[in-house]
């Protein structure tokens, strides 16, 4: 498959995957604020693996992940009936960890910018 199509198809996985998770799945334990990020596709189209992110606590992560496990052939069936290719890919789910990641680089750069601007402060009001 060119890799025209291959992305195509991974977008299309991509809308598929959160439409359901907005409005078709409904687990109660996949928390309502969680977005899929990121749909690698195989080469071959016969794995998809679907990365989502949550903001929340740890079990908060593990029962989404558990509850898109149990629905997993729910969500290949309704990727059947929309994608037009010969065979639907297996699914795996993973935790996007990146998010989190960069919200707490940002704190980080945060709090170094605001004890930045304390010193400067500082030494404005030693040179007066």
């Amino acid at each position: 498959m060119d890799k025209r199509r291959l992305y195509r198809v991974q977008a299309e996985i991509k809308r598929i995957v959160s439409e359901l998770l907005i409005e078709g799945l409904k687990d109660p334990r996949i928390d309502k604020m969680t977005s899929v990020s990121k749909v690698d596709l195989s080469k071959d189209t016969s794995v998809a693996t679907i990365y989502f992110s949550i903001y929340g606590s740890k079990k908060t992560k593990e029962d989404t992940l558990d509850a898109l496990e149990n629905a997993k052939g729910y969500i290949r069936s309704r990727l059947a009936k929309v994608l037009e290719i010969r065979q639907v890919p297996e699914l795996r789910f993973k935790i996007d960890e990146s998010v989190e990641y960069s919200i707490e680089i940002q704190k980080i750069l945060n709090k170094l910018n605001i004890e930045s601007d304390v010193e400067d402060e500082e030494l404005d009001e030693d040179e007066e």
